[in-house]
Order: structure tokens, then C-alpha cells, then sequence
């Protein structure tokens, strides 16, 4: 289990370096950081072979400022999230990498709580032992919808769905991504 935790640290590293290189210097001083934990399951047949039908996810969400977004009103706003997904045991066969970049709109305040729906271009770079052995590191593209609930300013959850390319693939990580974030 160790083994597993380590790897989740030193990915949480790599993400933190993607994600800043992606964020405009501008941008920087207005953003928000949060890190994310939570869980993942498999949508279909398909993915399950691929994914063993569970695991945990480690990740990073930037908040960007001065990105144009694709839809207009000043409830809309961009991010950009990327998350380690791995196999809850200790014999890890299934890793995955998603990057997205997020336009999400946030509703009105309910009871001190901000309703929040959106959606999602992704790029997901996985590997996984459970379709064919020694199978190398690849990369598909896909989407998915979002919604969440920011408990505050600093605690959210989120729940998403997202599909990706299954071109020339023994299988993609198709699937539901459960998770609570806290922004720094």
C-alpha cells in the first residue's frame, strides 16, 4: 500500500508542474488552487475490463482568470483539472492521467451553498495490465458534464461523467469520477 501512496504523491507532483505550465502568467494572481481526492467507476463492460471497476483518485484543479469562455455571462468560468486514477490495490495494473480543461457555471446561492453544472474537453493518457500485459502508455481524447456544490469558499464536491475516443483501443477509462476538492 505504500508503494501505491508514493506513487500517488509523486503524481500529484507531476500534475502540479502540468498544470502550472499551462496557466498564463497573468492569470496567476487571481487563480485558485484545489486539491482533489475521490473515487472513479467503470460505465460500462468494456471499461471495467480495463479499470477493474474501481480505484482513487489524486489531482489538481487551477482556476483561470482572463480566459475567454465559450459561453457568455459572468457565472461562467474556466478551469483546468488533472488527476492521477489508479487501482485501489496494492498490485497496481490500471493508471490513468486525465487533463481537462472546464467551463462551469455556477447557479445562485442556496443556503450558503453555490449549485454548479458545466462541461468538459479532456485528453486521458492510461495504461492498463487487466486488457494486455506490458500494454504501453496511451492517449485518447474525449469530454464529459459536470456538476457540483461549493460548500464554501474553500470545500466543493463534484461529480462527472466522461467518455473518450475508443479508436484502435482494447478498451478506454469510460466512466464516473466522484470527488471533494479544497481550494488553497
Amino acid at each position: 500500500m505504500q508503494v501505491v501512496w508514493s506513487k500517488a504523491l509523486r503524481a500529484v507532483a507531476v500534475a502540479t508542474l502540468v498544470a502550472a505550465s499551462f496557466v498564463p502568467s497573468a492569470a496567476r494572481a487571481d487563480s485558485k488552487l484545489a486539491l482533489r481526492l475521490g473515487a472513479y467507476g467503470s460505465a460500462d463492460y468494456e471499461t471495467r475490463l480495463l479499470t477493474d471497476n474501481k480505484g482513487v483518485l489524486v489531482g489538481l484543479q487551477y482556476a483561470l482568470s482572463g480566459i475567454p469562455n465559450v459561453l457568455n455571462g459572468e457565472s461562467w468560468s474556466t478551469n483546468v483539472s488533472v488527476d492521477y486514477l489508479f487501482q485501489a490495490s496494492d498490485n497496481v495494473r490500471f493508471q490513468a492521467i486525465p487533463v481537462s480543461i472546464n467551463q462551469v457555471y455556477a447557479f445562485e446561492e442556496q443556503s450558503g451553498k453555490v449549485p454548479y453544472a458545466g462541461f468538459c474537453l479532456s485528453a486521458v493518457t492510461y495504461k492498463s495490465d487487466l486488457v494486455s500485459p506490458n500494454q504501453p502508455w496511451v492517449t485518447r481524447i474525449g469530454g464529459g458534464l459536470i456538476l457540483g456544490l461549493n460548500m464554501n469558499d474553500k470545500l466543493f464536491v463534484e461529480g462527472r461523467y466522461e467518455m473518450y475516443n475508443k479508436v484502435k483501443a482494447a478498451g478506454v477509462p469510460t466512466g464516473f469520477r466522484a470527488l471533494v476538492g479544497y481550494r488553497f
